[in-house]
């Protein structure tokens, strides 16, 4: 298990960092609209898709989580 999971952050930090910028802010509006769907919240589209939004922006400027340059 340990070993796919390398293999896919190796994967993921390879990549140029407008695509890393946004495979991150698409799995954290997915993981909002996910948890939100298990407490059934009203606004629950807007808040994935701030969250979204908020995640790519902040990873596009600063790129706080990936370590090559890509």
């Amino acid at each position: 298990m340990w070993h796919l999971y390398h293999r896919v952050d190796r994967w993921l930090r390879g990549l140029p960092r407008y695509q890393y910028a946004l495979f991150f802010g698409l799995s954290g509006g997915v993981g909002v609209l996910l948890a939100g769907l298990l407490v059934s919240d009203e606004f629950l589209i807007l808040q994935a898709g701030t969250m979204a939004l908020v995640m790519f922006g902040l990873e596009a400027v600063f790129g706080l989580h990936q370590t090559g340059e890509g």
